[in-house]
């Protein structure tokens, strides 16, 4: 006030200038948010209450029905000043808290400036209203108490069966039987945790004799880490996690995975579902201190993400990501379609579009970064880098990245244009689902630190305010989520739409019954769980006819249901005895691994094959419920596929020592161990007399060796490291030097310090990284190559735990810097790419990528080749070859820069972690012929592929 005072005095002598651009610029910064927010809702031209219209200079200057409401020269004795002091009535905002001194000040300020409009403010659509007539539609409703009905009394377990047993009851259905004991075994560990049961769990189960033997069983199965997996990954699906950001560069962030393992964590522990979603929202701010609560923002961080801006889109796409955020949350925690109101107000349900932009200024200020955190499965206090969310963070680098990461204000944009902006807003909610008291963004303030203006925990505290906010649409949202994820069909069969254009619940009461236990018992999901798998409704047979439509849609005989993705993948490798039980912890890429499904890299363009063909999601928006697809391309995969070859492989062999190659013994353990039971006889004989035909066809065709010759004609070196005096090491089998030519110098390390190490025996070869630099060739004018021809052919492995970017070799001088030119051969994921590319030159480079062909965890022969302009790249039998593609252009590859082996380029980033056991490269393209003959060669390495028995193969 002071200050406000020392001015007025200082410039009393001065007329006040309603056009001055001190004046408008405070308009802007200190008052147009408080007109907007809590004044033009009732004082605009088409509601001037009291004859008030605030939206103009215009109209604030022809004042109301009771005259003039500022006086410039004394501001303190203006109408509007005395209204919102609360000296005079109507005390103002009507109904609502009085504004904050600092408003009022602000206020004072501005009339003395003149009270200057920078422009007209729009009247925002009039949320009271649009409510009060919709306020009353099933899912916006406050929660109600449900009573339980008298059905099914001699049947019903729990409130659930009645619920149920009512709509039963009404359609003339009497309840089906009950499972038997094995069948229901084996329901509730696919279901919950994913996998079979294993042949203990059976026999342990099958001799438990207690009256709670099912109870007990359940309550064991939702205490088993399992559980989060399997939970968590319907978690992720709803909120569309990833760990690349799509787009055409589709960048892989490595620390994403953090978040993958809070939720993990988090489903385990059974954290109450609203801290749950709160910490996702704003865990920086509710929890500043909580590690786990800083992860839980990476949820902020898992959406797409364009790498390459240009200086024109940037705002736009600021505006994208932010529609990206509302979108989720409103789909994926509120069943609302909120994205449909960002050009205009939704079309079908109560959401305007002013509230869409009031809802994502919540977030205008948070942006994506790394931070040092303590990870999920460290105990010790070290940190790692995790991608996480919030505001003061340093933002993630781009492509290019004209900036700014974020906009001080947000507009509201008409028909959701950034060209077209009419006014800023302030944070809000969504009336619809506020009690009408409280629909003020205000009431939910949280206070913060400095570098956080706390609108995300404010937010958070609405979505689950059961009270006053959003809390009852959350708690119907996950309750029918959880019901979808035990029966394949939710109550409500839209479950990311509880709008209009949405299903209505086919159990009405029954949803509201959930919904209402789960915020009665602190919102423990596994609550939940155990209400649904503990009742006769979860327990009863399945159909032995298919079911009508009215069966299946009032759960009458438990749904028969393939398996999703995840559960086919981690049941492979659970009933051969090879599934990992190893919790968190960075991603696997290659189904070599023996991980589960949930810990595979997530790539939005490169989504794991296997996974892909049995519906795994795109995860470019949330995805509520998985399609169920049944088409020819997965039987083939599960018969053909050579990772799944290799796992029934390996268990055939394992299973053959075990049983002491008793073909009978075999089928049996297979039995028992895939589907949980004893072969009848006649499957016995089907099963022994197919394994004896398949015995005599792998007999009359034996492995044999192929004895075949590299190609040496026109070869500039050939690098093998099973010919150790081509290789110079130390005692520590560190190497110095290896040599492909007695006419041409050796290739040494970049740094004679961090030399690759030597593995001899049947299985050499030059093994680099983590820390090792590349081998590189000293003579330069040797890789002098223009837009000639060449051919290069490299056998080569990467392990499973090495990244996803492996640079296997080349001669590209990429540091940085806008030109670069070359060729090189790169591991991205699953995907091989072989690149001529010169960026001085005008047209395209010449980038040849092969998608889905590459796994970790195996050795690959691969040849690049240019001739007369074409790239080809041919990888291990795909003859003649995988790929290929013309040059736009002839492009001149050559530069000073040396030819590298476990690198590529300039950039240390990327280097190959992984072995090299050949190498040969020639100055010439080669014929079709010549690389078949050198493919033929090396595939036939003793440790290129493991030789098994025709029995083990027959069992396989």
């Amino acid at each position: 006030m002071a200050t406000l005072v020392a001015t007025c005095a200082g410039t009393a002598h001065s007329q006040p200038n309603p056009d001055s651009t001190a004046g408008t610029q405070f308009f802007d910064e200190s008052v147009s948010e408080i007109l907007t927010k809590r004044c033009i809702r009732c004082h605009n031209p088409s509601k001037t209450s009291g004859g008030l219209d605030l939206t103009s200079n215009a109209g604030l200057t022809a004042g109301g029905n009771s005259g003039l409401v500022v006086n410039r020269k004394a501001p303190e004795q203006s109408v509007l000043i005395k209204l919102v002091e609360h000296r005079e009535k109507p005390r103002m905002p009507l109904d609502q808290p009085k504004l904050p001194d600092s408003d009022i000040q602000n206020l004072k300020k501005w009339i003395f400036y003149g009270s200057p409009y920078s422009r007209n403010l729009s009247a925002p659509t009039a949320a009271k209203e649009l409510v009060k007539v919709d306020r009353s539609f099933w899912s916006f409703r406050r929660l109600s108490p449900v009573k339980t009905p008298q059905a099914g009394e001699s049947w019903a377990a729990n409130p659930i069966d009645a619920f149920i047993a009512e709509q039963w009851k009404r359609a003339g259905l009497r309840p089906p039987a009950t499972a038997s004991n094995p069948e229901l075994l084996r329901r509730l560990s696919l279901d919950v945790l994913g996998v079979p049961p294993s042949t203990e769990a059976i026999f342990e189960f099958l001799n438990n004799t207690s009256p709670l033997a099912w109870e007990q069983l359940v309550d064991k199965a939702l205490g088993t880490p399992g559980y989060g997996e399997r939970w968590g990954r319907h978690w992720l699906d709803v909120v569309r996690y990833a760990e690349s950001y799509g787009f055409e560069h589709d960048l892989d962030n490595a620390n994403a995975y953090h978040f993958r393992d809070f939720v993990i964590h988090a489903c385990n522990a059974d954290q109450p579902f609203d801290q749950f979603i709160r910490w996702q929202l704003a865990g920086d701010e509710l929890a500043q201190d909580n590690h786990l609560a800083r992860l839980a923002t990476g949820f902020l961080a898992a959406g797409p993400r364009n790498a390459d801006i240009a200086q024109v889109r940037v705002e736009q796409e600021r505006y994208d990501e932010l529609d990206d955020i509302a979108r989720t949350i409103g789909s994926g925690f509120l069943g609302l379609t909120i994205g449909c109101a960002r050009c205009h107000d939704h079309k079908f349900d109560p959401l305007s579009q002013r509230e869409y932009y009031e809802f994502i200024k919540v977030f205008d200020k948070s942006i994506r970064g790394e931070l040092d955190v303590t990870p999920i499965h460290e105990n010790q206090g070290k940190t790692v880098k995790a991608l996480v969310a919030g505001e003061g963070i340093e933002p993630l680098a781009r492509i290019y990245n004209p900036g700014p990461a974020f906009y001080e204000d947000t507009w509201f944009l008409n028909r959701g244009d950034v060209n077209l902006k009419e006014f800023t807003v302030s944070p809000g909610v969504i009336g619809v689902i506020t009690s009408e008291d409280h629909i003020d963004f205000d009431q939910w303030t949280h206070t913060t630190g400095e570098e956080s203006h706390g609108s995300r925990s404010s937010l958070a505290k609405w979505i689950s305010d059961t009270d006053n906010g959003a809390g009852p649409l959350l708690a119907r949202v996950i309750a029918n989520r959880v019901w979808q994820f035990h029966f394949g069909r939710g109550i409500v069969t839209t479950p990311n739409d509880f709008g209009a254009r949405g299903a209505r619940p086919s159990h009405p009461d029954l949803l509201e019954w959930l919904a209402g236990e789960l915020v009665k018992h602190d919102w423990s999901i596994k609550h939940l769980h155990r209400l649904i798998l503990t009742s006769r409704t979860y327990t009863q047979a399945s159909l032995s006819a298919p079911p009508t439509d009215s069966q299946v849609e009032l759960f009458h005989g438990f749904p028969v249901r393939r398996l999703d993705a995840d559960a086919i993948h981690d049941s492979l490798l659970s009933v051969t005895g090879q599934l990992s039980e190893e919790l968190y912890g960075p991603s696997v890429v290659s189904m070599a691994s023996n991980r589960k499904a949930i810990y595979y890299r997530i790539k939005r363009s490169q989504l794991h094959p296997f996974l892909r063909l049995f519906d795994c999601p795109d995860t470019l928006q949330s995805s509520g419920k998985r399609p169920t697809s049944t088409v020819p391309s997965q039987a083939l995969a599960l018969l053909n596929s050579h990772a799944v070859g290799q796992i029934m492989a390996d268990f055939a062999t394992e299973s053959l020592q075990t049983n002491n190659n008793d073909v009978s013994k075999v089928i049996l353990q297979t039995f028992e161990q895939f589907l949980s039971r004893k072969p009848s006889q006649a499957e016995l004989v089907t099963a022994k007399d197919f394994v004896r035909r398949q015995l005599n066809s792998y007999k009359r065709k034996p492995s044999q060796r192929l004895e075949v010759s590299l190609v040496t004609k026109g070869i500039t070196f050939k690098l093998q490291a099973s010919e150790q005096d081509t290789i110079t090491s130390t005692q520590t089998d560190t190497v110095q030097a290896w040599s492909g030519s007695r006419s041409l110098p050796a290739f040494t390390p970049l740094d004679p310090s961090k030399p690759p190490r030597y593995r001899d025996g049947t299985d050499a070869a030059i093994q680099f990284g983590p820390n090792s630099t590349p081998l590189v060739f000293p003579n330069r004018n040797f890789s002098k190559i223009g837009t000639g021809d060449f051919t290069f052919t490299v056998r080569f492995r990467v392990p499973i735990d090495s990244g996803e970017d492996n640079q296997v070799l080349g001669t590209d001088s990429f540091n940085g810097q806008a030109e670069y030119s070359g060729f090189y051969l790169q591991q991205i994921g699953t995907m091989l790419r072989f690149t001529t590319r010169n960026t001085s030159m005008d047209g395209p480079q010449g980038y040849l990528d092969v998608t889905d062909r590459f796994e970790k965890g195996r050795w690959f022969v691969v040849t690049g080749k240019r001739s007369k302009n074409i790239l080809s790249l041919t990888i291990d039998t795909d003859f003649p070859n995988t790929a290929s593609r013309a040059e736009a252009n002839p492009i001149n590859i050559d530069n000073d820069v040396p030819f590298k082996i476990g690198d590529i380029d300039q950039d240390p980033s990327g280097r190959l972690n992984g072995d090299i056991s050949h190498l040969l490269f020639y100055h010439r393209g080669l014929t079709d012929a010549e690389i078949k003959q050198n493919h033929d060669a090396l595939r036939a390495s003793p440790t290129h592929t493991l030789i098994r028995t025709p029995l083990e193969m027959a069992v396989a």
